[in-house]
């Protein structure tokens, strides 16, 4: 899914995402940040009521840690 979305681990910190990206079916998503947080690897840190969007980003280190190196064998990125 990070493939399809063209989403590298590293741009997986501190993201905004519209409460209407939510409510769509997992196919029909436009983004990956809510397969994301439904599976736990970012977290809501706050929501801003008058754009109506949450602020979403990893939620600690060691997930952060953990995600990266889960993930960056299936990238292009190189340390």
């Amino acid at each position: 899914m990070m493939r399809k979305y063209d989403v590298q681990p590293v741009d997986i910190t501190r993201v905004e995402a519209s409460a209407s990206e939510f409510d769509a079916p997992t196919e029909n998503m436009p983004t990956i940040m809510p397969l994301l947080y439904q599976s736990g690897y970012i977290t809501i840190k706050d929501y801003n009521r008058d754009y109506d969007y949450y602020t979403l980003d990893v939620p600690n280190k060691e997930m952060r840690l953990g995600l990266t190196k889960a993930l960056i064998p299936s990238t292009d990125i190189t340390l």
